[in-house]
């Protein structure tokens, strides 16, 4: 009896707390029971790209981020087109040379960063599937011109089908629970992989990047890459200016705080540098 009184007083507001769980865990499960559409993947069979700890592989010929530009292009070959392109990092500051090697026939694209001589970047171009409701991110006459242009920086062609990695098919398909087993870092539209050399490998680790769609449910992939994480070395001048500059927006009470603990000694070490005369131009 003693327990049916306790249950009886239960407030009213603890009961819709548990009712709301129960409907929020219940909305979680159908969510994870959503009905995947039944694709068959495969791999690329032209251009099969595997990857293998933190090897890749194209057409059986092993590279990894750490090889130099000639062993690049000696595992994917020489029917490239070569572009030049110049990036501004550190709000333009600091200028960082890179090299394309686009391979128009197999939708594949390399980026090498000439300063640090290591390739940063391999680009997939997949293409928009079937499968991919989202709204179109390239129309006919973009299409039509990029195939057209020869200064194009895209390749003139999709990269079809899929590539391995760690045994499961990846390519531009729905985001499946086997996908999702090995994309274990999301922000985002985005899922990565993280390719981790195993024992014995004189590579280096490296991101494989996976965009999907936005409306789609599952998420669709719809752009695939792998990115080295290079370090770029700034110029002492152009660190030191850009600190400066920073400092600006900080009062002395932020610095009292401690929020800007630093900008006494960077706006004496820029005076020094520079002269104050600059400073307050």
């Amino acid at each position: 009896m003693g327990i049916l009184q306790y249950c009886s007083v239960v407030p009213v507001t603890k009961k819709i707390f548990v009712i709301g769980l129960l409907l929020v865990a219940g909305c979680s499960d159908a969510k994870q029971q959503i009905a995947f559409p039944q694709v068959e993947k495969k791999l690329n069979a032209q251009h099969k790209i595997k990857v293998d700890g933190c090897q890749i592989s194209y057409n059986n010929k092993p590279v990894d981020f750490n090889a130099p530009l000639t062993d690049w292009l000696k595992v994917f070959g020489s029917k490239y087109r070569k572009k030049n392109y110049m990036e501004y990092i550190y709000e333009g500051k600091v200028e960082t040379p890179k090299e394309y090697y686009i391979y128009d026939d197999a939708g594949i694209r390399l980026i090498y960063d000439v300063n640090n001589k290591k390739m940063e970047h391999v680009g997939l171009w997949v293409g928009q599937s079937e499968w991919n409701k989202d709204f179109s991110w390239e129309t006919e006459e973009q299409y039509q011109t990029r195939m057209e242009n020869p200064d194009s920086f895209q390749a003139k062609q999709n990269f079809k089908d899929g590539i391995q990695v760690e045994d499961v098919i990846v390519g531009a398909y729905p985001m499946d629970q086997e996908l999702r087993s090995i994309s274990r870092h999301r922000r985002g539209t985005s899922y990565y992989i993280w390719a981790k050399c195993k024992n014995g490998q004189d590579g280096k680790s490296f991101d494989i990047d996976l965009s999907t769609s936005y409306d789609n449910d599952p998420e669709v992939i719809d752009g695939m890459s792998f990115e080295n994480m290079i370090v770029h070395e700034v110029p002492e001048d152009a660190s030191l200016t850009q600190q400066y500059e920073n400092c600006k927006g900080f009062t002395d009470n932020d610095i009292k705080f401690g929020i800007a603990w630093d900008c006494p000694d960077i706006r004496k070490r820029y005076h020094e540098k520079f002269g104050k005369e600059q400073a307050e131009q």
